[in-house]
């Protein structure tokens, strides 16, 4: 643990004692027990716990930032990856859109205040969905935000976009997005994605080493290749209009991400929620490896319903 506080450039100012003589016991307890073993509840958990620390310090977007230049802020980065995705599903006005695993609301409300849209996003996490609702309110868009399980959602009434940012791949089986795209957008409807992928062409050895830690700490334990995706896209009736990797241009999200855990107060908060968000911050190390060995691919899919 000390060779990671000292990484993330806590050590040299804050005794590691310090930290830990500020942790409640019963957190870290209630914090296992909320979490247990449903891969779903951990997800949950972790998501209430970190949003408002996150919306803090990283923004309404739960997501990597787009860098045109290299000289963006991370808000503006931000905001330009939801442009492009915009752009690539080429999002008409009035559009219905779903929003899978909406996070804070970010893209959402960006959608709806963009295309005049009427967003419904989905997450699995309660506080999220608060934070979400009550940025929409002050924005006045149309957006509603549902406590909701992706893999067993259903509507009655058909969606023209289903959208998702780096929510897919924590799902307990990806296939089953493309199952909910099928059940849940009108004919030529769009699926838009962006989300995190393991490298075409890995060895066994590699995506142990590489990836293995990126799985455990992101809880992506079902994350796998954009073929993968591809193949289960045409299994639902989808024909892909895009794919692109774009990892060169996030990447830079891991370089600010190590910033900001270089905050005390982010330490503090992780050790007080206990284990999964100590993993999720040591998780930061093992992303900006993931890219600079090319073993990560963050990338793009666009799919029309056939």
């Amino acid at each position: 643990m000390s060779r990671w506080l000292k990484r993330a450039g806590v050590a040299q100012n804050h005794r590691r004692e310090d930290l830990f003589l500020e942790i409640m016991p019963t957190r870290k307890a209630d914090a296992a027990k909320k979490s247990g073993p449903n891969p779903k509840k951990k997800i949950e958990h972790f998501y209430d716990a970190i949003s408002p620390l996150w919306k803090d310090l990283w923004g309404i977007h739960v997501h990597h930032g787009y860098w045109r230049t290299g000289k963006e802020s991370k808000e503006l980065a931000q905001e330009q990856l939801t442009e492009e995705l915009a752009m690539r599903a080429n999002i008409k006005q009035g559009a219905r859109i779903l929003d899978v695993g909406c996070g804070m609301g970010g893209s959402s409300i960006y959608l709806a205040r963009k295309f005049n849209a009427e967003t419904v996003g989905i997450t699995l996490s309660p506080v999220q969905a608060g934070i979400a609702a009550q940025a929409a309110k002050k924005a006045g868009v149309n957006s509603t935000f549902i406590v909701m399980d992706a893999e067993k959602a259903k509507f009655a009434k058909p969606f023209d976009v289903v959208w998702s940012i780096e929510a897919v791949s924590h799902l307990n089986n990806p296939k089953n997005f493309f199952g909910l795209c099928e059940r849940s957008l009108r004919p030529g409807g769009v699926i838009a994605v962006m989300d995190w992928f393991e490298a075409e062409g890995l060895t066994a050895s590699q995506s142990k080493k590489y990836m293995g830690p990126i799985r455990r700490s992101m809880l992506v334990p079902s994350m796998t290749t954009r073929t993968e995706y591809l193949r289960f896209a045409a299994h639902h009736g989808f024909a892909v209009t895009f794919t692109k990797n774009i990892s060169d241009q996030v990447a830079k999200s891991w370089d600010l991400g190590m910033e900001i855990i270089s905050k005390p107060k982010v330490w503090k908060a992780a050790l007080q929620e206990g284990k999964m968000l100590v993993d999720f911050l040591k998780g930061v190390d093992a992303m900006r490896k993931g890219f600079s060995t090319k073993s990560f691919d963050y990338g793009i899919l666009i799919a029309r319903k056939l």
